[in-house]
């Protein structure tokens, strides 16, 4: 699925980027009320320049999920471990105790036997 996602997201960047370079006489004016600036550009620049600021704005998101997660994911593992090494333990224990039962059992035919 997120190959078909990925395709279409392609398909649209590289559709909008054609109308765009087709139409380069097409002027956009960009204005920032705060600073008191325009800026006049054609349509090209300007979805290039939305294209490269959108593209840095997801890595930076996939980047702060996949530290996100794997900060998520350490003390998980961590529990696992301890979990797989207490299982092993209980196992150990157990082989241990079958093996000292069967020594008893063992020692108890021969005692019956020499009665």
């Amino acid at each position: 699925m997120k190959y078909v996602f990925g395709i279409l997201s392609l398909i649209i960047v590289a559709f909008v980027a054609i109308i765009a370079w087709e139409n380069p006489s097409a002027n956009i004016a960009l204005s920032v009320p705060f600073l008191k600036l325009t800026i006049f550009t054609n349509s090209f620049i300007y979805v290039l320049g939305v294209f490269v600021v959108g593209f840095i704005a997801g890595i930076f998101c996939g980047c702060a999920f996949v530290v996100y997660q794997k900060d998520k994911m350490e003390p998980y593992k961590r529990q696992l471990e301890k979990m797989t090494v207490i299982k092993e333990s209980n196992q150990s224990k157990v082989e241990v105790l079958e093996a000292k039962i069967k020594t008893l059992e063992v020692a108890l035919k021969q005692s019956l036997e020499n009665k």
